[in-house]
């Protein structure tokens, strides 16, 4: 918060325009629980998506 009261940003500080979020911020994504299998599994569709020929 320090950021916003400094002296270069203080002008561009309006605190009747800040926004408010409408629902708590969700970070489950940030610690997914992957076993080895299931980064396999997502690796070998990123390279089906890249190569769907497996051929080649």
């Amino acid at each position: 918060m320090s950021a916003f009261f400094s002296f270069f940003l203080i002008t561009l500080l309006d605190i009747n325009e800040e926004h408010v979020c409408p629902m708590p911020l969700s970070f489950d994504f940030e610690q997914p629980s992957f076993t080895e299998e299931n980064i396999k599994e997502l690796i070998w569709r990123e390279y089906v998506n890249f190569n769907p020929d497996p051929t080649h």
